[in-house]
């Protein structure tokens, strides 16, 4: 397993200086004025905001469009603000490479891009950049971005707004991943134990059902891959002498859960189109 790098301290230190980037970058024109980036914080480095762990090994963001996406990557990759401007060191060592000799792993993520951070002081760690879509599998849904919140000591930045989506959602997004991730099944354990809704996490399915109305083979595979990591952490519980009764209630609804039609049909859903737009 890799190492966990990213500690909570060191992720609000890199989201103020990529900001401070931000606003040197407008300030010299090389992004427009107006420029507001929401990033919605998912995975481990949200777990470690929230001190459910204590650090992650890498960071994952959803962006809302491909528009934001181009302006993320400008501000991440380009060097040249640095260029005659009396910058410290921190704000200088802000230089991330985007990952082209491994785009297998960025494909098999399913991310737009990965980053890796170059930091001659500290361990390089990656940058995975979702835009709408996790993992080819769940959708950013307005209900999502409803349910974030912004990282309490980030609520002062201008350019980046950094949300963190929901502990329910968190745990959806691990729970589509892979079984043979363990590291994921760890973290879903680790949310169950910090306290969820799990009827939350079925209404946000329902949400999701609409979203994949054209794919409802993959709107099943997800469901069920849910259910399977469930099931297992329900026997994990029970072997360690824990409640399980919420969770067999959840597995129960899971189960319950209508699957889509495989006939194609045309969306007429008015909130379904404003998630998927670009």
């Amino acid at each position: 397993m890799a190492e966990q790098v990213i500690t909570r301290q060191r992720i609000l230190e890199e989201f103020k200086l990529l900001n401070n980037k931000a606003q040197l970058m407008v300030k010299k024109g090389l992004i427009p004025k107006e420029t507001v980036i929401n990033l919605y914080l998912i995975g481990g480095g949200n777990m470690a905001l929230r001190k459910i762990k204590e650090a992650t090994k890498d960071i994952d963001v959803v962006i809302e469009n491909n528009r934001a996406y181009q302006l993320v990557h400008v501000i991440v990759t380009i060097v040249q603000v640095y260029l005659d401007t009396n910058v410290d060191s921190a704000l200088q060592s802000v230089v991330y490479v985007k990952e082209e000799s491994n785009l297998k792993y960025t494909k098999s993520l399913g991310a737009m891009a990965v980053y890796k951070k170059i930091d001659p002081e500290d361990q390089d760690f990656n940058l995975d950049v979702f835009v709408k879509r996790v993992g080819r599998k769940l959708y950013l849904s307005n209900t999502m971005k409803n349910r974030a919140t912004l990282v309490r000591e980030l609520r002062s930045l201008k350019v980046l707004r950094v949300y963190l989506v929901s502990k329910e959602d968190i745990f959806l997004f691990k729970g589509v991943t892979s079984v043979e991730r363990e590291r994921d099944i760890d973290d879903m354990k680790r949310l169950i134990e910090s306290g969820l809704k799990f009827s939350t996490v079925i209404s946000e399915l329902q949400r999701q059902r609409e979203l994949l109305i054209q794919e409802p083979c993959e709107y099943l595979r997800l469901l069920t891959v849910v259910c399977e990591k469930a099931k297992y952490i329900k026997d994990d519980f029970k072997e360690r002498g824990l409640e399980t009764k919420v969770l067999d209630q959840f597995i129960t609804s899971l189960l319950g859960l209508p699957v889509p039609s495989s006939r194609k049909r045309k969306s007429h859903n008015k909130s379904k189109l404003n998630d998927k737009r670009k």
